[in-house]
C-alpha cells in the first residue's frame, strides 16, 4: 500500500486521516539546520530518519532550548540531529484500533501530553505525524457518534414498541371480524346451494350471492389493514440504484413542477438487496413525496439522495431543505394517522407503511430533522446473501381422496366462536355425513381428546386460555396419527413469531371467512391424505 494511500482513507477517523504533515530530516543533520526549518515551518514535531526507517521526533521547543544560549549554539548547532530526540516518542501503526491509541495518548502525564504522535509502519518506514488537537477533535467525534447510536437506539425501539403495538391491534381486529364475517359467508354459501336444489327462488339466490360477494369485498379490506403492518412480499436480488432510479422516472412530472435540485450520490457497482422491488419504490416515492412538501415554501429547493454501503447492509439516504420538524414531533411521525401536514394534504399513513415495509424486510428507517434546515431519512436493508423465505403458512394441497370410508367419521372442531363450529358442523354433515363434535376451548378439546377416538380435527389458532399452538402441540406428542389428519381454520395468526410458527407445523389451514366447500373438499383430501400416512 502506497504512502499516499494511507494518509488519505475513506474513514474520516482512521489514523491515516489524523496525520497533520510527514516532515522529516536525516539523522545526520546538524541541529542548526533543523532549527532553521523549523522556523520556515508552522509545526511544532519532526521525525527524524535514516535510510528510510524511524528514528524518533524532535520539537522546536527542544531544540529552541539547545541553541537558547551562545554556550548551547557552541556546544550543540553542528552536532546530529539523532542525539536530540525526544525521549519516548509514542509510535503507532496504520492498523492500531483508534480507541487504542486514544487511551495511550491521552492518558500521558506532564510534558509528553503534549507531544504529537508518530505513524510507522510495521516495517519502520514514515508515514505522517498526528498532533493532540486531532486526537482530541477525533474523540469529540466518537462520542457524538456514540451519544448519536444511542439516540437511534432509543428511537428504533420506540418505533418497534409502537410497531409491535399496532401489529396487535390490527390482528385483533382482524381475527375477531374474520369470525363475524365466516359464518356469515358460509351459510349464505349453503342458503344459496339448497336454494338451488329446490329450484326457482331466483331472486333468493341474488340475495345469497351479493351476501357472499360483500363478505369477500369486507375480507379484502381487512387483509389491505393488515398489510399496514406485514405486507405481503414479492422479494428479490435488486440493484439499489435501480430502484431509487425507476422512482425518479415515476416522480419525474412532481420532481420537475418543484423545481427542486436533485442530486444524486450512488456508488457503482451496488451491492443487490433482497426485497420487494414494488413494495420498496413505495416507500422511496413517499419519502420524495414528503422531502417535496417541505420545500415547498424553502428559499432554496435541494433533494439529495445518496446510498451508502457496508458489510451488512445498504443505507439509502434521502435528505431535503425544507422546513424541518420540530422535536417534539419528530419521534411520533411514524405513528398510524399522525401527520405534520395540513389536514388536507396528509392522511398520517404514508411514514407508518413505510415502517411496515421497510420493517417487513427486515431492515430500519429513522429520521433526523434540524428546524430550518431540513430533513434526513435513512432506509438501511441487508444486502442480499441468499433467497430469503417467507414466513406464510403452509399451503393447501388437495389430494384426490380414496373412496369413502366405510362407517361415520367422528371429527372434532376446535373454535370459541360457537357459529364457527355450528358452520362447520353443518358442512361436513350435510357434505360428506360425517360426525362434528364442537368444542368451544384448548382445555376442553384435550378432555375430549383424551377420551374418545377422533378421526379428524379442525382447530383455530387464536383463543383464550390454550390455545390451537398448544393443542396441537399435545396432539402431536400424544398423537402423531391424528396430527397427520388436522387441519386448521385461522382469523388472523398473530404476529410475525405465531406466523412463522404456523408455517412450522406443516399443515393445511383455511383463512377465515372460508367457503363450506372449500372446506369440505379439503376435509376429504386431508382424509385420505392422513390415513395413508397413519
Amino acid at each position: 500500500m502506497s504512502q499516499d494511500a494511507l494518509i488519505t482513507p475513506a474513514d474520516p477517523l482512521s489514523l491515516p486521516a489524523l496525520v497533520d504533515h510527514a516532515e522529516q530530516v536525516q539523522g545526520g543533520t546538524p541541529v542548526e539546520a533543523v532549527f532553521e526549518q523549523f522556523r520556515h515551518h508552522p509545526f511544532e514535531f519532526m521525525a527524524v530518519t535514516e535510510g528510510g526507517h524511524f528514528l524518533g521526533l524532535v520539537s522546536r521547543g527542544h531544540l529552541g532550548l539547545l541553541l537558547g544560549t551562545r554556550y548551547g549554539f557552541t556546544l550543540h548547532s553542528r552536532r546530529p540531529v539523532r542525539d536530540h530526540l525526544l525521549p519516548e516518542p509514542l509510535v503507532v501503526a496504520p492498523e492500531r484500533p483508534l480507541l487504542d491509541v486514544l487511551e495511550s495518548a491521552l492518558s500521558r502525564t506532564g510534558e509528553a501530553f503534549y507531544h504529537d504522535l508518530a505513524l510507522v509502519t510495521a516495517a519502520g518506514a514514515f508515514l505522517g505525524i498526528i498532533p493532540v488537537p486531532a486526537l482530541v477533535r477525533a474523540q469529540s467525534q466518537l462520542m457524538l457518534q456514540k451519544i448519536r447510536q444511542v439516540r437511534e437506539l432509543e428511537q428504533s425501539a420506540a418505533l418497534n414498541e409502537k410497531r409491535a403495538m399496532l401489529e396487535t391491534l390490527v390482528g385483533g381486529i382482524a381475527h375477531e371480524l374474520n369470525n363475524k364475517l365466516a359464518p356469515a359467508q358460509g351459510y349464505a354459501e349453503l342458503l344459496g346451494l339448497r336454494l338451488a336444489r329446490a329450484g326457482g327462488f331466483q331472486e333468493l339466490q341474488g340475495f345469497a350471492r351479493m351476501i357472499e360477494a360483500s363478505v369477500q369485498e369486507s375480507s379484502k379490506i381487512i387483509q389491505q389493514l393488515k398489510n399496514l403492518c406485514q405486507p405481503s412480499l414479492e422479494c428479490a436480488a435488486t440493484d439499489p440504484r435501480t430502484l431509487i432510479e425507476e422512482a425518479m422516472v415515476l416522480m419525474r412530472f412532481r420532481l420537475r413542477a418543484a423545481e427542486a435540485r436533485i442530486t444524486l450520490d450512488l456508488p457503482a457497482p451496488c451491492p443487490p438487496i433482497w426485497v420487494d422491488p414494488g413494495q420498496l419504490k413505495q416507500v422511496l416515492i413517499n419519502l420524495i413525496l414528503n422531502a417535496l412538501d417541505a420545500m415547498e415554501h424553502a428559499a432554496e429547493k435541494t433533494l439529495q439522495i445518496r446510498a451508502r454501503v457496508d458489510a451488512q447492509a445498504v443505507t439509502i439516504e434521502i435528505q431535503d431543505t425544507g422546513e424541518g420538524i420540530p422535536p417534539d414531533r419528530l419521534n411520533r411521525i411514524f405513528d398510524p394517522f399522525y401527520t405534520t401536514k395540513a389536514m388536507d394534504k396528509g392522511t398520517g399513513l404514508g411514514l407508518s407503511v413505510c415502517l411496515g415495509i421497510v420493517k417487513q424486510h427486515h431492515g430500519s428507517i429513522l429520521a433526523e430533522s434540524t428546524p430550518g434546515q431540513g430533513t434526513t431519512f435513512r432506509v438501511t436493508l441487508p444486502r442480499a446473501q441468499e433467497p430469503a423465505t417467507e414466513l406464510q403458512p403452509a399451503p393447501v394441497v388437495l389430494r384426490q381422496p380414496d373412496p369413502a370410508p366405510c362407517g361415520r367419521l367422528e371429527v372434532m372442531v376446535v373454535d370459541d366462536e360457537e357459529h364457527i363450529t355450528a358452520l362447520v358442523q353443518d358442512t361436513l354433515w350435510n357434505q360428506l355425513g360425517w360426525k362434528v363434535t364442537r368444542v368451544h376451548g384448548g382445555h376442553e378439546a384435550l378432555r375430549v381428546l383424551e377420551g374418545r377416538q377422533i378421526d379428524l380435527m379442525i382447530t383455530d389458532l387464536r383463543m383464550p386460555g390454550l390455545d390451537g399452538f398448544g393443542v396441537l402441540d399435545w396432539v402431536r406428542e400424544q398423537r402423531p396419527g391424528l396430527y397427520l389428519r388436522t387441519m386448521v381454520i385461522t382469523g388472523d395468526a398473530g404476529g410475525a413469531r405465531q406466523t412463522g410458527e404456523l408455517q412450522g407445523l406443516n399443515l393445511p389451514v383455511l383463512r377465515k371467512p372460508f367457503s363450506p366447500m372449500e372446506l369440505a373438499r379439503t376435509c376429504e383430501s386431508l382424509w385420505a391424505g392422513g390415513r395413508l400416512g397413519h
